[in-house]
């Protein structure tokens, strides 16, 4: 397994049962060299690391990139080996389209499983 280091401090609150980060300025630029700098997923993170709960219309604004949701999925393919993740949450009401999804940082949901020989796997 790769020598994964974990960036960020949690904090105590939750929102939709997720733990939010909250990430020095440091953090974000250590974090913006993996994710390519100035490439529309880096500063879509960017946007969602320094502001929590930010819309999708701001980060477009933003980060100059109209499918918000797929640099969030590129960014997270990444962010994921440090244990964070971009998460998306729709309002209760049924938002008439994806400008009024908030978005924030948290702690990426990890679960380590018991890896075991099968049944028919050789003995060597």
């Amino acid at each position: 397994m790769k020598n994964v280091k974990y960036v960020g401090m949690a904090q105590s609150t939750k929102k939709h049962g997720q733990t939010l980060i909250t990430l020095s300025n440091q953090e974000i630029q250590s974090l913006l060299s993996p994710l390519g700098t100035n490439t529309k997923k880096a500063l879509t993170f960017q946007a969602i690391a320094q502001q929590q709960g930010i819309r999708t219309d701001a980060i477009r604004s933003f980060a100059n990139c109209s499918n918000v949701p797929q640099a969030a999925i590129d960014a997270n393919k990444k962010l994921m080996n440090y244990g964070l993740m971009l998460h998306c949450v729709k309002p209760p009401h049924g938002a008439y389209n994806s400008a009024f999804h908030f978005w924030y940082l948290i702690q990426a949901p990890i679960q380590y499983l018991n890896v075991e020989m099968a049944v028919n796997d050789g003995l060597f």
